[in-house]
């Protein structure tokens, strides 16, 4: 049961990260107003992404160590 929900956790957060990148597709373009442009979010975020489901993994992994023992 701990594992589905570390799991649940861990998409419930993955899923938060995808929708923080979605951006409109040219906010300044013809028609829309420069001084509404929202905030950049930075071209690597995915980076941030890969290193949080490592360390997801590396905390599932060390937790099912430690019951074994």
């Amino acid at each position: 049961m701990r594992i589905k929900k570390s799991i649940l956790s861990i998409l419930f957060f993955l899923l938060g990260a995808v929708a923080a990148i979605a951006q409109p597709p040219n906010p300044g373009g013809p028609g829309g107003n420069v001084s509404d442009i929202p905030t950049p979010i930075d071209d690597h975020i995915y980076i941030l992404i890969l290193f949080a489901i490592a360390f997801g993994i590396f905390i599932l992994k060390s937790k099912k160590a430690q019951t074994s023992k």
